[in-house]
């Protein structure tokens, strides 16, 4: 639900309007995120196909309203059938703003499968508390909340670009590295409006070479992908792995002694940058 909500408020920062949106997922990290301007089975088929293995047994959530195809899909999908041999998502938690009567049908077909319906899905948001507050042994810790929205206009551009689709996989990218949890450095590669490998890991290495194999083991081609990091390179040996994957385009904050060392890397390889102020690190507070 983090990753849509931050993700949505930075699709109405930037466009003052929001794509359709699927966040295919598995223990709360997103393994299919995919967003489509115009058609929403778009959106779905692509989300679910980010990593259709991982996702079995997930949870899916959406802004747009789940109608009868959408439901007999998810029941039974030949494509997936096809390709895996099994055409059952199986997906325990599916939340929407809407459903038709038709695919909560369908869906209840699923032995304790849940269904959730909130409309406030169709535009979700995130909160505005001053302060989180996370229990410890004999009280609590305060601390700021992980609401940071992505603003064009306090990033550091590599090359001024205007395509609503690019600055979508922008945005996309990031809100799946900013609010996964899979290892304190998250990495997420995203290529055409579809999340194809995240990661994370202790290093920055591992967190892209994880991403990468992802992506690879799905059949995705890497090549012109875009990726986000929700913390700085200290070296160039995360760049590395993203450069020999073919990424084009990137988004990291800046920091770390070897800034400089590790721009002219990337610009040495053609890849062009967005960089975010220091202060704006991901989920685990970098």
């Amino acid at each position: 639900l983090h990753s849509m909500c931050i993700a949505c408020e930075a699709f109405n920062r930037k466009f003052s309007s929001r794509p359709f949106m699927v966040i295919a997922s598995k223990h709360g990290n997103p393994c299919g995120f995919s967003v489509d301007w115009k058609v929403p089975d778009v959106a779905l088929k692509k989300a679910l196909w980010g990593n259709p293995l991982a996702i079995w047994g997930g949870e899916l959530i959406c802004n747009f309203h789940v109608n009868d195809d959408m439901g007999e899909m998810f029941l039974e999908d030949r494509e997936r059938k096809q390709k895996l041999g099994n055409g059952r998502w199986m997906l325990d938690v599916i939340a929407a703003p809407s459903f038709s009567e038709g695919a909560v049908k369908s869906l209840g077909k699923q032995k304790n499968r849940k269904i959730f319906k909130n409309e406030q899905l169709e535009q979700p948001f995130i909160k505005n508390d001053p302060w989180d507050f996370r229990s410890v042994r004999g009280g609590f810790l305060t601390q700021s909340p992980l609401n940071y929205v992505l603003d064009f206009g306090n990033i550091e551009f590599a090359d001024e670009q205007t395509d609503r689709n690019h600055l979508s996989s922008v945005i996309l990218a990031w809100a799946s590295a900013w609010s996964s949890n899979l290892g304190g450095n998250e990495v997420a590669l995203v290529k055409d409006l579809q999340l194809i490998g995240l990661g994370g890991g202790p290093a920055t290495t591992i967190a892209a070479d994880t991403a990468l194999k992802r992506a690879q083991e799905s059949g995705h081609d890497t090549r012109s992908s875009i990726f986000a990091a929700d913390a700085f390179f200290p070296f160039t040996d995360a760049p590395e792995i993203l450069a020999k994957a073919g990424c084009k385009w990137g988004l990291v904050p800046k920091g770390g002694i070897r800034e400089e060392e590790v721009r002219d890397y990337f610009k040495d390889q053609g890849i062009k940058v967005y960089y975010l102020p220091e202060q704006f690190r991901g989920f685990c507070r970098h």
